[in-house]
């Protein structure tokens, strides 16, 4: 389906080849848990560049959900994309522990109906309990 390019712990770049079995395995597992359906709208805050992006373009086009794609301005700034949240009521997101962390300090004060998948980067107990 896709190379994905990374230096991994040897800091020597290499590609890893992802194939349309393991893409297709891992679009079917997620559309069943944490669950999407063609109701659902995915905002996607991650850059093209990085691999969760594929969840985040792909996943809402195999349930027939909708995929509302955020500049990098707009992802960066907290007040900007809280504003965006509450304006367009997305029912998914993922983001890494940062991005989280940025909304929270905005002011951002959650949402029931957000779906929140994190990942990339190490996150502590504590920003999970202020997500919950």
């Amino acid at each position: 389906a896709y190379i994905l390019y990374t230096s991994g712990s040897t800091g020597k770049p290499k590609g890893v080849e992802i194939s349309h079995q393991a893409l297709s395995n891992f679009l079917t597992s997620m559309s069943e848990e944490p669950g999407m359906s063609k109701e659902d709208r995915l905002l996607s805050v991650t850059s093209i560049s990085f691999d969760i992006s594929i969840l985040e373009l792909f996943l809402p086009l195999t349930t027939g959900a909708r995929v509302l794609l955020v500049d990098r301005e707009t992802a960066t700034d907290g007040i900007s994309l809280s504003r965006l949240i509450q304006e367009k009521e997305p029912t998914m997101m993922q983001a890494t522990p940062s991005t989280w962390q940025l909304l929270l300090a905005s002011g951002w004060e959650g949402s029931p109906e957000l779906k929140i998948l994190c990942g990339g980067e190490s996150w502590s107990r504590e920003l999970a309990g202020q997500l919950q």
